[in-house]
């Protein structure tokens, strides 16, 4: 089990673990944001458990996206009014 530190980013690879479990396709995203942190983006989305490994390595503190599919839907509605005020929908469907 992966021990979560002050700053949360240990549980969010470990998410990013569980997720590639399910063979859900995860990528990197930077660090407090919801933009890709990897070169290709959501195309560099995997579920080798060795690369996220490495990925977590190089940037302990990142987020993680989900590579939206035939069974996954995102909704992510951004409050341009209030920015700290969003919603984030993720639904896995058929499996």
């Amino acid at each position: 089990m992966t021990q979560q530190n002050n700053n949360g980013s240990n549980n969010i690879f470990s998410h990013a673990l569980d997720y590639a479990e399910l063979e859900y396709e995860v990528f990197l995203l930077a660090p407090g944001l919801k933009i890709p942190a990897t070169k290709n983006g959501c195309k560099d989305a995997t579920t080798d458990i060795e690369q996220i490994e490495r990925w977590f390595k190089q940037t302990p503190d990142a987020n993680i996206g989900i590579k939206a599919g035939t069974d996954v839907l995102i909704i992510d509605i951004d409050n341009v009014s209030l920015p700290r005020m969003a919603y984030l929908g993720i639904f896995f469907l058929g499996r």
